[in-house]
């Protein structure tokens, strides 16, 4: 449950970088905070030295483990207020032209998760090399 004032947290990839570095800081603040990532002996180490951080293994790029990440915040963290997408798929694909089954994290996952709350938030966290724009030529 989350802590009037505070937040619940969840961040992919959390188990190193940028992700664990967020991850830290919303902690340490007070905030409840999930990581996943692929590597259950890095997650394991890191709730080793964060005590309270609480840990999920999966693969963001499997749309099953995706599908398990989604059941199991369902059920341990329903107030889920903030997702920050840390892990995933780097794809470039015109918009118009992407027919694919790919699940989107922020739409296939959030929305339904975020679903009902009165407010909530998705960020996303991208490497500077990574493209910004659509390319509407598709």
């Amino acid at each position: 449950m989350t802590t009037p004032g505070k937040s619940s947290v969840l961040i992919t990839g959390g188990g190193s970088g940028i992700g664990l570095g967020l991850a830290r800081r919303y902690h340490a603040a007070g905030h409840r905070v999930m990581i996943t990532g692929r590597s259950a002996d890095r997650l394991a180490s890191v709730a080793d030295h964060v005590p309270g951080i609480e840990t999920f293994t999966n693969d963001v790029g499997v749309p099953q483990d995706r599908r398990r990440l989604a059941d199991h915040v369902r059920q341990v963290m329903p107030e889920l207020d903030v997702l920050i997408n840390n892990a995933g798929i780097q794809r470039r694909v015109g918009i118009a032209s992407d027919h694919s089954d790919f699940d989107e994290m922020s739409t296939r996952f959030a929305v339904p998760v975020l679903k009902g709350r009165s407010y909530g938030s998705v960020a996303a966290v991208r490497p500077p090399q990574a493209p910004v724009g659509l390319d509407p030529a598709g």
